[in-house]
């Protein structure tokens, strides 16, 4: 009717944001220069407007109707401070028509439907949050369970590669071992058996078997002669099975009948004793070979080999 073309929802969404700005600036959130409509709506929501109104229509109409209006003007006043100030001055100046008894209900339907209407609205958008709520939970989550996944599967390959590179050595390892230990017996079977076989009888083989615990004093210093002749060999050499074979080949050669192994343990038999007499833990006269263990391990390295 005033030529302002705005809808209910409209209405309805502005007068929401000026009730907002008004009650900013009553709780002190905002200055009332910053709000340029607070004059007119405090005018208008502290009854000062519809004052004026009554002030009129009792110079016009006499005591009696503005009694009668003041009455309804108090109503429509409880009517805004219930319902969160969400009715306009169009639906005052309709009530005012009508009779007091059929104004009071028709204020109270309004009033339901408006509330009905806000209760649906609020409803809607809550169930909306919630709804989107629960999506992003379960997005988030299907997220984590792809990440935990994906490292479940990193570790695994990387455990799986571990596990192979230590295969791999120990495979490696015990070949090269299995390959020292069959080169140090098949050396031993080349020449153990055949000195023992040259004996003529069971009694010489029997002498050849106790040979082999047992060492004599020409047995030993030959043991010492041929290591101090190979101590250069011993030294610059970290894999020493086939040296010890060689020795005890060369000791064959000259009547004693040792394997590489028995030659290693006898050594280091007596490489002990003399560490022993040198650190003082033991007498000179203790140690039968010392001197000639001294005689070859003078100026050299007492690696045990």
């Amino acid at each position: 009717m005033d030529h302002i073309n705005r809808d209910a929802q409209q209405c309805r969404d502005k007068w929401e944001k000026l009730m907002a700005g008004y009650k900013e600036v009553k709780d002190g959130i905002k200055e009332r220069d910053e709000y340029p409509f607070y004059e007119e709506l405090y005018a208008l929501l502290s009854g000062k407007t519809l004052q004026k109104d009554i002030d009129t229509e009792t110079n016009d109409a006499g005591t009696s109707h503005v009694q009668h209006r003041s009455t309804n003007i108090k109503e429509a006043e409880k009517a805004y401070a219930s319902f969160d100030y969400d009715c306009d001055g169009n639906e005052d100046d309709k009530l005012e028509q009508r009779p007091s008894h059929k104004r009071k209900k028709s204020v109270a339907l309004t009033d339901l439907q408006t509330i009905q209407a806000m209760l649906e609205t609020v409803i809607a958008q809550q169930q909306t949050i919630f709804k989107d709520f629960l999506d992003t939970l379960e997005r988030k989550e299907q997220l984590r369970e792809q990440i935990r996944q994906e490292q479940e599967d990193k570790w695994r390959a990387e455990e799986l590669a571990q596990s192979r590179i230590l295969s791999d050595t120990m495979i490696v390892l015990i070949q090269t071992l299995v390959a020292e230990r069959l080169g140090t017996l098949k050396a031993s079977t080349l020449s153990t058996p055949v000195t023992c076989n040259q004996q003529p009888s069971s009694q010489s083989q029997m002498a050849c078997m106790k040979r082999s615990k047992n060492w004599k004093r020409s047995e030993v210093l030959q043991l010492i002669r041929q290591r101090g002749e190979m101590k250069d060999s011993f030294t610059n050499c970290t894999r020493r099975a086939a040296l010890w074979t060689e020795l005890s080949e060369k000791l064959g050669n000259q009547g004693v009948n040792r394997d590489g192994k028995q030659c290693r343990d006898k050594w280091d038999k007596l490489m002990a004793e003399y560490k022993d007499v040198i650190d003082g833990k033991q007498k000179e006269g203790n140690s039968p070979y010392f001197h000639e263990l001294s005689a070859i391990m003078e100026g050299g390295s007492t690696d045990t080999g």
